[in-house]
């Protein structure tokens, strides 16, 4: 090595996405776009709103092939993804009625402490899941179900199913995990689906579903095999490209929470 080189990392440090046995490398990753909103309760989902914002102001969100989410990530994500035929996209690609379906609804919820009241009527009424699946019915979702949602961006909330130790998904065509199977076109509400994401043992207890959230906190995983694009809200990185495994380029894009830049850096650069 000459001296003014410096080691590369390999590309396992590298890449934020794991291969697993049954991958093929040599088919390279799906083509499209994915976002992934990060956990972290209340405070994730309120950044998620500003990142979705951005995105939506430059005319992104229709190029989105796939949203994954987790815990309060998937709040903000569920919102977006029930809300998704109303939103009036424009020629340019902005929905007209993004304020109203998504950032309003999501600052109701924000304005009630939903937690403690769920722990206290879970302790005594029920359990504390079923406490907050109501609120989720009763600010955000309603009566609305997987199959709600659109064909495109396949929206996928991440969680944990507590009796197999592996990550299960809930999606529109399918809700799953590799030890235990899989049902197809599941009729689950979002509320109970978000709720099963956002789910923090042992204060807010697993759902029916024995689901919880803690094994993908980024809501990356499920982009092993596919996904040429990749956009992380909620990272530490900088929104600049890092080459991963198999072709896949990575952004953090932290600064898009930020509206009044107008243009962080990485936005520009997606869309091209």
């Amino acid at each position: 090595m000459a001296d003014n080189q410096q080691p590369q990392p390999s590309a396992s440090l590298r890449s934020p996405v794991e291969e697993i046995k049954t991958d093929q490398p040599e088919k390279g990753p799906e083509e499209g776009i994915a976002l992934c909103l990060s956990g972290g309760g209340f405070r994730a989902m309120l950044f998620h709103v500003g990142s979705l914002w951005r995105l939506n102001q430059a005319g992104l969100l229709p190029k989105l092939d796939r949203i994954s989410s987790v815990s309060g990530g998937s709040i903000t994500a569920a919102v977006l993804g029930a809300n998704w035929g109303g939103l009036g996209f424009d020629a340019r690609g902005a929905g007209q009625k993004f304020e109203d379906l998504l950032v309003k609804p999501v600052r109701t919820l924000a304005s009630h402490t939903i937690d403690v009241v769920s722990i206290l009527g879970g302790i005594f009424t029920g359990s504390v899941a079923d406490k907050v699946a109501d609120a989720y019915r009763k600010y955000l979702f309603g009566t609305k179900t997987l199959q709600d949602l659109p064909d495109k961006p396949r929206f996928v909330f991440n969680s944990t199913n507590v009796q197999s130790k592996a990550l299960w998904r809930f999606s529109k065509p399918h809700m799953r995990d590799y030890r235990v199977g899989e049902v197809k076109s599941p009729g689950i509400e979002l509320a109970v689906a978000v709720g099963a994401s956002s789910a923090f043992p042992p204060v807010l207890s697993p759902v029916g579903l024995r689901s919880a959230t803690t094994v993908d906190q980024l809501g990356i995983r499920c982009l092993r095999r596919g996904h040429s694009q990749a956009l992380s809200a909620g990272t530490t990185q900088r929104s600049v490209p890092i080459p991963g495994r198999r072709g896949l380029k990575f952004w953090g894009v932290v600064e898009v929470l930020f509206l009044f830049l107008p243009a962080p850096l990485g936005v520009e650069q997606l869309g091209r």
